[in-house]
């Protein structure tokens, strides 16, 4: 299991199909490569990307997200 503190997801399909971004934050991403968070989430959501045309992960550290104005 993947411990999470943030999940947002934005639609950002602008009515052209199943077009998703997601933040996700998560104390799991310390010292990984983002190639490597990216695959983990690719992992874990792999029945559910099957329906999507497409999806951006932005995955960050708790203490990454606090630098940031995604809050």
């Amino acid at each position: 299991a993947l411990p999470i503190s943030v999940v947002k997801i934005k639609d950002i399909s602008y009515d052209a199909g199943y077009l998703l971004e997601m933040l996700v934050v998560s104390p799991k991403f310390r010292g990984m490569k983002l190639i490597q968070q990216h695959r983990l989430m690719n992992k874990i959501l792999s029945d559910e990307l099957s329906i999507l045309h497409g999806i951006t992960f932005k995955c960050m550290t708790p203490e990454q997200y606090e630098k940031t104005d995604e809050k």
